[in-house]
C-alpha cells in the first residue's frame, strides 16, 4: 500500500514497502506450485486418471464417428465410388488402376528415366 494523501513515508516504511511487493511474485509461485503438487500427487486424482483416460478416448472415438459416419452414408448413398466419381467426372475404377499400375512398375519413357534418376540421386532431398 502507498501512504494517504497528505501523509509521508519515512525511508524504512519504504524498504519495507519495496521489499514487500519484490517478495509477492516468489511467493505466489511458491503457493501456486505447492497447489499444483498437492492436486497431481493426490490420491483421488490417481484414482480418477482411467477414468477421465476412458472418458477421453470416448469423446476421440465419438467426434470421428461424428465425423466419418456422414460420409459413409452418404457414399452409400450414391451407391459407391463408381457412380461417385462418374458424378465428378472421375475416371472409372479400372482405368484408375492402370494408372497405379503404371507408376507402381516405373513406367517407361522419359517419366521412367526421370523417377530412376531420381530415386538413384536422391534429387528430391536437395
Amino acid at each position: 500500500s502507498r501512504p494517504p494523501r497528505g501523509a509521508s513515508w519515512t525511508e524504512t516504511q519504504w524498504q519495507v514497502q519495496e521489499q514487500a511487493a519484490g517478495g509477492v511474485g516468489d511467493a505466489t509461485g511458491k503457493y501456486w506450485a505447492a497447489k499444483w503438487d498437492a492436486l497431481v500427487n493426490s490420491a483421488a486424482v490417481k484414482d480418477a486418471a482411467p477414468l477421465v483416460t476412458s472418458a477421453v478416448n470416448v469423446a476421440i472415438a465419438g467426434v470421428l464417428l461424428r465425423l466419418a459416419l456422414p460420409r459413409v452414408a452418404a457414399l452409400q448413398a450414391v451407391g459407391g465410388f463408381d457412380e461417385l466419381a462418374d458424378f465428378f467426372g472421375l475416371p472409372p475404377r479400372a482405368e484408375l488402376s492402370g494408372y497405379l499400375e503404371q507408376l507402381q512398375g516405373g513406367g517407361s519413357g522419359a517419366w521412367g528415366l526421370g523417377s530412376r534418376v531420381e530415386e538413384t540421386g536422391v534429387v528430391s532431398v536437395f
